[in-house]
């Protein structure tokens, strides 16, 4: 029997995948698509991979340095955590999408 405050397993693994999983997943796909593109598809994974990269580092530098205060810290838990922590991996994915089909092997 489930009580009222007790997470739901698919709300815990949401949550999982979109703070931990889903911008190395993205940088991963980026780099793949930018080693096996050409054209445009290429500059767009790049794009792609800065932004995942740029994410990651937001999300994760802070509590590895030690960076509870600060401006910088504070910066960085602003664009980790803005739209609930969606834009970033949405500004990383849009590339991506963009990128299509041309190029790749």
């Amino acid at each position: 029997m489930s009580t009222l405050f007790e997470p739901s397993p698919v709300l815990l693994a949401y949550l999982a995948l979109k703070t931990t999983i889903y911008l190395p997943v993205i940088a991963l796909l980026a780099l793949l698509r930018g080693v096996l593109a050409s054209g445009p598809s290429r500059l767009l994974a790049a794009v792609a991979l800065l932004v995942a990269l740029v994410g990651m580092a937001a999300r994760f530098a802070p509590p590895l340095l030690g960076l509870s205060g600060g401006a910088l810290a504070q910066a960085a838990f602003a664009l980790a955590n803005a739209g609930g922590g969606m834009v970033i991996a949405l500004a990383a994915t849009v590339p991506l999408a963009l990128a299509g089909d041309s190029g790749a092997a």
